[in-house]
């Protein structure tokens, strides 16, 4: 028998948004392990 570890769940973004806003959820900053340079960046 396999447990359930998690649950996918869709909400519209107007409500994600709200719960943000409202701090009830957060957004983790992520860092990439590498920097693109300027050149790259302004190519794109």
């Amino acid at each position: 028998m396999s447990i359930q570890r998690y649950s996918v769940n869709q909400y519209p973004i107007n409500i994600l948004l709200a719960w943000i806003n409202a701090g009830q959820i957060a957004i983790p900053e992520i860092q990439r392990p590498f920097v693109w340079n300027t050149s790259i960046v302004e190519a794109m």
